[in-house]
């Protein structure tokens, strides 16, 4: 089992998934497995999200008094929105976060290297749809990862 779901037996029994749900064992395991990713990833991108906040706060700071009062407050309030969800998906995996796994070191620098991604990503790829197209081919000819948790698709990225 890899270090990211290390927390995973842990997380069933804690919540006794095995005894409240009809599914086969494999199906428990899939399902908590899903929700500790997709819980871990909520919160690495809402802190990720906070340290842009915090950045654009900076750039903003560097001019400030030139700002209008009403600008300020909208981003103030953005900044709060953003750390409350980050603090409310925190609490969500503090299951994950009890085990000795090293769970609660990772994430830290995991939404670092989100944030960091990010910001490379737009750099490089920008609103430019060919190089979206190329890079999106890309990584979904990469083989997973993730044990097959998602499947996405190049329609997935579209929206009509």
């Amino acid at each position: 089992m890899s270090q990211r779901y290390a927390a995973l037996d842990d997380v069933i029994k804690e919540h006794q998934l095995d005894r409240n749900c009809t599914m086969s064992a494999e199906a428990i395991r899939h399902h908590a497995k899903r929700a500790m990713v997709t819980n871990s990833l909520a919160y690495i991108l809402a802190d990720a999200a906070e340290t842009f906040l915090m950045d654009c706060e900076e750039s903003l700071g560097k001019f400030d008094r030139h700002l209008r009062k009403d600008v300020k407050q909208r981003f103030k309030a953005m900044h709060k929105a953003v750390h409350d969800a980050r603090q409310a998906a925190r609490r969500a995996a503090e299951p994950m976060y009890k085990t000795e796994s090293g769970y609660r070191d990772d994430a830290c620098s995991d939404s670092d290297w989100w944030y960091n991604f990010v910001k490379l990503l737009d750099d490089r790829v920008g609103v430019n749809p060919q190089k979206t197209h190329l890079l999106l081919e890309f990584l979904l000819e990469m083989p997973s990862e993730g044990e097959g948790l998602w499947e996405p698709k190049m329609d997935d990225f579209y929206s009509e």
